[in-house]
């Protein structure tokens, strides 16, 4: 159930994923994106790792996103940057029989 989640939405649409977010994900981080792009449209990253939430975590996790997405702004973000959080684990590839026949990633993973 290992995984780390970077999703790149639209700002306005945080609240719409607030459900499955809360549910799904721990250590949530959300963060305004900074290219020329992602300015013009408003993209933020919500980092994550996934997990089998349940109780107080999942109301913890919906209040700090409502906080964001009802009473936040897109400016008071904090920026993406590379010291922006602690940086998360990606668990190694593990191939099993559901997946596509794709070659194991070399590259840009760092597994612990």
């Amino acid at each position: 159930m290992d995984g780390v989640l970077a999703m790149v939405i639209p700002f306005e649409r945080l609240m719409d994923c607030t459900g499955l977010l809360s549910s799904h994900f721990a250590a949530l981080n959300v963060f305004r994106m900074t290219d020329e792009e992602s300015v013009r449209f408003r993209q933020i990253v919500v980092l994550g790792v996934r997990s089998n939430v349940r109780g107080s975590a999942i109301d913890a996790n919906r209040r700090l996103l409502q906080r964001i997405g009802l009473y936040g702004s897109y400016q008071e973000l904090p920026e993406l940057a590379p010291d922006a959080c602690e940086p998360y684990r990606v668990p190694p590839f593990r191939r099993n029989s559901s997946q596509l026949p794709w070659p194991a990633p070399t590259t840009c993973l760092k597994t612990y």
